[in-house]
């Protein structure tokens, strides 16, 4: 944990792992790497791993290498400037979850991926199914981009209920009146009215 307003957790050239446990980086403002993506695997664990951070995570071209199970996100700067950018690595688990990562030191549980300040979700994985079982929601308008390249696929296997909302009539368009109706026929024996 770094908590300072400028504080960075900066993975270089180094693996963070764990057998099993979970893992959990917090930083005050980004976690990063200076190594290329796909050169180091920084985290690796078959547990969770819980990622918070007030600004960025990961860059473009440097992005966190993740060997883990299930991972969970959070940028949450309100005047934040930095994206999310994890990619999970061809392996010893390959697959990934999107899911609920485990709190520790008195850190809450954290679900699902999301930003602040209309930040972008990169999120990849090179050759096992990326699943989703908690949201992913960027800050509007930011992006989100799930590829699955390669022999890899993505599934959603807990994915939130669709909700959809009716606009209401535009101001200019009034429903067609009623057709008037018919006209009774005249009494029989009287003589149509005479016209003028």
């Amino acid at each position: 944990t770094a908590t300072g307003n400028a504080s960075d957790i900066a993975i270089n050239a180094a693996t963070v792992s764990s057998t099993s446990g979970a893992i959990q980086l917090v930083a005050g403002r980004s976690i990063t790497t200076s190594t290329a993506t796909g050169t180091t695997t920084e985290l690796a664990t078959s547990g969770t791993l819980l990622l918070d951070a007030v600004d960025a995570l990961g860059t473009t071209t440097n992005r966190l290498d993740l060997d883990v199970g299930t991972v969970a996100a959070q940028i949450t700067g309100a005047a934040t400037t930095g994206d999310i950018f994890l990619n999970q690595v061809d392996g010893v688990r390959d697959a990934l979850t999107i899911g609920t990562a485990t709190g520790l030191d008195g850190h809450a549980d954290l679900s699902g991926i999301t930003t602040a300040n209309s930040n972008d979700i990169t999120v990849v994985t090179q050759a096992g199914t990326l699943s989703l079982s908690q949201n992913v929601t960027a800050d509007r308008p930011g992006p989100v981009a799930l590829p699955a390249p390669g022999n890899a696929t993505a599934t959603a296997t807990n994915p939130p209920t669709p909700t959809s909302t009716t606009a209401p009539p535009h101001p200019l368009h009034r429903p067609s009146p009623p057709p008037p109706p018919d006209r009774p026929p005249p009494p029989q024996g009287t003589a149509p009215p005479r016209q003028p």
